[in-house]
C-alpha cells in the first residue's frame, strides 16, 4: 500500500506552474516595446523571487510526524497519524484512512498536537474504527468526520485520565 501525501504534491505543482509562468513571461516579453518589456521582466523577476522565497520558508517551518500504518483486520484499509509541530506557537494532529491500496485517503479525525498516539486507535472490525483522543471536554477544536467505508467513532479521554 503506497501513502502519497497530496498536499505536498499540490503545493509542489503551484510552485513549478508559477516559477514556469514567470519564466515564459519573462522571454515571451523579449518581443514587446521597451517599457512593457521592462515591466514584465521586473514583474517576473518578483515572482520568481517570491515564489523561491516561499519555498524556502515552507521547506524549513514545522516538523511532520506519520506513524506506520494501521491496517484494518483485512488488510484492505489502513490509518494513519500525521503530526504537524509548528514549534512554539503549538501545531496540530490529522488522521487519515486510506484505501484502494492507498489511493484513496480521508481524514477522519483532526485535533490539538498529539492528541492522538497509534496506541489510541483501534479497528473494531473491517469496517469500523475507534480513535481515542485526549484533550478537555469544552474544547471543540476537535472534528471527528464519518468516511464512506467506514465508521469512525471517536472517545474523549479527559488529560487527568490519560495514560
Amino acid at each position: 500500500m503506497i501513502f502519497p501525501d497530496y498536499g505536498e504534491i499540490r503545493a509542489f505543482g503551484v510552485l513549478v506552474g508559477l516559477l514556469l509562468a514567470a519564466i515564459w513571461a519573462f522571454r515571451a516579453a523579449s518581443s514587446m516595446r521597451k517599457i512593457i518589456r521592462v515591466s514584465v521582466r521586473l514583474l517576473s523577476g518578483f515572482i520568481i523571487v517570491l515564489a523561491s522565497t516561499v519555498t524556502l520558508i515552507l521547506a524549513g517551518c514545522g516538523t511532520v510526524t506519520r506513524s506506520a500504518p494501521i491496517y484494518s483486520p483485512d488488510h484492505q484499509k489502513a490509518i494513519r497519524i500525521t503530526d504537524l509541530d509548528w514549534g512554539a506557537v503549538g501545531g496540530d494532529t490529522s488522521v487519515e484512512l486510506y484505501s484502494h491500496h492507498g489511493l484513496i485517503s480521508e481524514k477522519v479525525f483532526t485535533g490539538e498536537f498529539a492528541a492522538v498516539g497509534p496506541k489510541d486507535i483501534s479497528w473494531v472490525n473491517d469496517s469500523e474504527v475507534s480513535i481515542r483522543y485526549s484533550g478537555f471536554a469544552t474544547k471543540t477544536a476537535e472534528t471527528c468526520n464519518q468516511a464512506h467505508s467506514v465508521k469512525v467513532k471517536c472517545v474523549l479521554v479527559p488529560l487527568a485520565f490519560r495514560m
